[in-house]
């Protein structure tokens, strides 16, 4: 919080004049400025920035120009958590599916399936249950029903799956989702060994080396290829491959 504190008034304090009844606010961080948190910074009474100001971030200026008239805007809202991190590939296709008001086709497109890390430790991975995140989602989800007549689509248990996060997290208004994250470190030794073996030596996808943990994760793909589902981690890379525009 005391580093917060300092960054607010390095960083936001010299424009918060210039946004006195902002609706909304861009951020286009530069450099290190990536790496921070705007919405955690915290003024001098101890209040968090997200409290004052709803904050997007774009990766540059350029992407105002995206913000144009007539672009198609996304309906409802996704809302994902308390997955089960034990469900068998079995129960994840066998599973209901998402509960919602408007059920819909989902939204087909192209994307990498089952592209895995090579991280031994990452395999190695068991996630334990995150019983609090399915009253984070009943309250979100009943929040918005109340006060907005969009669809929502809630996903818990072994619904809350790689799959039905592919098929219907496209073209929500809001995406919710309350699950384990990972970033695994780059494994030094092992790129400093291949180097030595070849000055041409490239690591790893960054972007296989971080993702979310869904139903299934903790079986690390058992009985996934034999049934065609997915192995239950969310890779960045497989990320991209999804339109959320």
């Amino acid at each position: 919080r005391r580093i917060a504190g300092k960054l607010y008034e390095r960083i936001w304090k010299p424009v918060e004049d210039k946004l006195p009844d902002a609706d909304l606010v861009f951020i286009a961080p530069d450099g290190a400025l990536n790496l921070v948190s705007f919405a955690g910074l915290t003024d001098g009474a101890g209040k968090y920035l997200i409290e004052s100001y709803p904050i997007q971030y774009l990766s540059s200026g350029r992407d105002l120009i995206r913000l144009r008239e007539g672009i198609k805007l996304g309906r409802g809202l996704f809302a994902l958590g308390d997955p089960d991190f034990d469900a068998s590939a079995s129960a994840r296709l066998s599973s209901a599916g998402v509960t919602a008001e408007n059920r819909g086709s989902g939204t087909s497109f192209e994307t990498l399936r089952n592209v895995r890390s090579a991280c031994e430790d990452l395999s190695k991975i068991k996630v334990l249950p995150l019983p609090g995140s399915r009253q984070e989602i009943e309250k979100i989800s009943l929040a918005w029903k109340e006060r907005t007549k969009d669809s929502c689509w809630v996903l818990l248990g072994a619904n809350a799956s790689e799959e039905n996060f592919k098929k219907y997290a496209p073209g929500k208004k809001v995406v919710h989702v309350a699950t384990h994250g990972y970033y695994a470190p780059y494994q030094r030794e092992a790129s400093q060994r291949s180097y030595e073996m070849s000055e041409t030596f490239v690591g790893e996808n960054p972007l296989l080396l971080s993702g979310l943990f869904l139903a299934g994760a903790n079986l690390h793909g058992e009985g996934a290829e034999s049934l065609g589902v997915e192995y239950g981690i969310l890779t960045a890379e497989e990320g991209t491959g999804m339109d959320l525009e």
